[in-house]
């Protein structure tokens, strides 16, 4: 005997597991966003009240992409002062993270700006998400690409926390 789907129920709990995973995801990316904070103040400051009130009166006013874009600029000054010679053949030896990090900024922003869609079909998708710019688009997650999103976000936060130990070493 088969059950007949509630669909209010249905819709219930899909949208209960869609806020889990949407704010597991932007919770994750902005533990990564602190870290590069905690990277700008290292680099500037050694004293941690100072840390703090730069934190607490720049930072914390500046949009993500102004703490990528400063992020990025001490990395890249870093390594020309470490020897790299940037030309038109060669990208800074962190070009690659910084690409990671815009695209794991592009994810967040669709899971903080993008209205969850209810699948039509039960499949392997845990959640879709749709933009409206232009005509309709629904980005679809299954579990495997969510999990590596997470994973993706601790991966880089965890390398920028090495980056942090190595700027304090120094």
């Amino acid at each position: 005997m088969s059950k007949k789907l509630d669909i209010t129920e249905l819709q219930f709990n899909h949208l209960n597991h869609g806020h889990y995973l949407r704010g597991l995801l932007i919770n994750e990316f902005s533990g990564l966003e602190k870290k590069i904070e905690r990277f700008i103040v290292t680099y500037f400051l050694g004293d941690s009240n100072m840390q703090n009130e730069m934190s607490d009166v720049l930072l914390d006013r500046l949009t993500f992409e102004a703490k990528r874009a400063s992020f990025k600029s001490i990395i890249d000054k870093r390594s020309v002062k470490n020897g790299f010679k940037k030309s038109k053949n060669n990208k800074y030896p962190e070009s690659a993270l910084f690409d990671e990090i815009r695209r794991l900024n592009d994810h967040r922003i669709y899971f903080a700006h993008y209205i969850m869609v209810m699948p039509s079909t039960i499949d392997e998708n845990i959640i879709g998400l749709a933009e409206f710019r232009d005509s309709v688009k629904i980005l679809w997650y299954s579990e495997k690409e969510y999990q590596k999103l997470i994973a993706d976000i601790n991966r880089v936060s965890d390398k920028i926390e090495l980056m942090i130990e190595d700027l304090k070493s120094t």
